[in-house]
């Protein structure tokens, strides 16, 4: 299998995932792949040292949070101020639904919940599809 067909059976399988996760599940998994997308970028960007990198971008580095990879990308030229907002944008949304049990009003925490749609309507790199539903935008 070719390193394209390994990519797109991973690609198949993750969107496959996300779109049998509940609001909760999907947002979880969704942005955790967007992180390990983001760390391997770094780490293709920097020399190659899997020492050195696991010390940055292990779970105790300087770089472990999904926070401190996506300024570093915006400081390595990596993404634009955009694409870095989104993914802070993305980052608050992740961890939303890891970190609160309810919405504010006690009902269950979803992409409608308040907070969340108006984060997920917000992302700029899906403004130009209309999305109709922050699930969609997400």
């Amino acid at each position: 299998m070719s390193i394209d067909e390994k990519l797109l059976k991973r690609t198949e399988t993750l969107i496959s995932e996300i779109d049998t996760q509940s609001d909760r599940g999907a947002a979880i998994v969704g942005v955790a792949w967007v992180e390990e997308e983001l760390e391997a970028a770094i780490a293709s960007f920097l020399e190659d040292d899997a020492k050195a990198l696991k010390r940055l971008l292990g779970r105790s580095g300087p770089l472990a949070t999904f926070s401190a990879k996506i300024d570093l990308a915006l400081l390595l030229g990596m993404c634009s101020k955009v694409i870095a907002g989104d993914l802070h944008r993305l980052r608050e949304i992740r961890n939303d639904f890891a970190h609160t049990i309810a919405a504010k009003d006690h009902s269950a925490l979803t992409f409608n919940s308040e907070n969340i749609a108006d984060k997920c309507f917000a992302l700029k790199c899906v403004a130009h599809e209309n999305p109709e539903t922050s699930r969609h935008a997400f």
